[in-house]
């Protein structure tokens, strides 16, 4: 695993400032990291960049006010997100890439494939909820957290004006830390270190607030799912409380091209819970697109070799 980052780097899009962490060389494949909520580009994908790097261009985004990324007041919604990072990804010349996204990062890389297919190889959604009934899905997950943390989930709830005066008020690092001590299931206790606090504190309580409401109030992906034409696997650990195992299970069947692997003993963060597995489980799917692609290309050089004998 990597024990330190890669350094910050900055894309502008209008007049934003987008921090990424780019490994690899640039002569290999593109593979595009949008995190969850709360999270930054640095830490949480340190697994998967120490396994993929060697293969593969990774370029791993800080979103909208996460991280070193700017926080302006708007912006936050999930369309207008996908549009900032492919217009990023654009400017950075990118060629079609693998694009990962985990929980909000995969809600945002999803709307991004629909609306901007070109751009997309292959899509990996970790531990997205795309629920066609996310309230439910909030409340399950509040009930199995301490009354701390459920002032950040009910942000998805309470009017603005009420959630942002409880969340400018709340002392972000202590309610974290609290929460996830106290949480049953996913998180293990050897993970609550104080680098995690330190990346997942980053953020305003304020910016993860209007993000919470965009994903699980005012945007539904359901009835676009079918419209997904790209190759899709969704990673899902088996205690996720956001994302059930029989939710991920409906939704990779809306999907065209879905496939689903599942973690085990792994909830929300399940690159983090069980790393092996999951590198594991995104490497088959990386090898499986490969080999259906050297498939499809051995047959299209067939079919131009009888062309000139059926034209004779």
């Amino acid at each position: 695993m990597l024990l330190k980052d890669p350094p910050v780097q900055f894309v502008t899009v209008d007049d934003i400032r987008l921090a990424y962490r780019e490994s690899g060389s640039r002569t290999n494949p593109s593979m595009v990291l949008l995190h969850g909520l709360a999270e930054t580009s640095a830490f949480f994908w340190r697994p998967l960049i120490a396994r993929f790097q060697a293969d593969y261009h990774i370029i791993a985004f800080d979103l909208l006010g996460h991280g070193d990324s700017d926080g302006p007041e708007k912006g936050y919604e999930i369309e207008a997100q996908a549009t900032l990072v492919a217009t990023a990804i654009t400017k950075l010349g990118l060629s079609r890439s693998i694009l990962v996204g985990h929980s909000l990062g995969g809600v945002i890389a999803a709307r991004l494939t629909i609306d901007y297919p070109n751009l997309v190889h292959s899509l990996v959604l970790y531990d997205a909820p795309l629920s066609d009934t996310p309230p439910k899905n909030v409340l399950r997950f509040a009930q199995r957290v301490p009354l701390t943390a459920l002032l950040l989930v009910l942000s998805v709830i309470f009017p603005r004006s009420m959630a942002r005066l409880a969340l400018g008020a709340l002392p972000l690092r202590w309610a974290i830390k609290v929460a996830l001590r106290r949480w049953r299931v996913p998180y293990r206790r050897e993970r609550l270190n104080r680098e995690f606090l330190d990346h997942a504190i980053r953020n305003s309580g304020i910016v993860l607030m209007e993000c919470s409401r965009s994903a699980y109030l005012h945007h539904n992906l359901i009835t676009d799912l079918p419209k997904l034409q790209t190759p899709t696997c969704m990673i899902v650990g088996d205690t996720d409380l956001l994302l059930p195992v029989r939710t991920a299970q409906k939704l990779s069947r809306l999907l065209p091209m879905g496939h689903l692997e599942i973690i085990k003993n792994a909830g929300h963060v399940a690159l983090l819970d069980e790393p092996e597995q999951f590198n594991t489980a995104l490497l088959r799917f990386l090898q499986n697109q490969e080999e259906t692609y050297s498939a499809h290309v051995e047959v299209i050089d067939q079919y131009q070799e009888v062309i000139p004998q059926l034209q004779a």
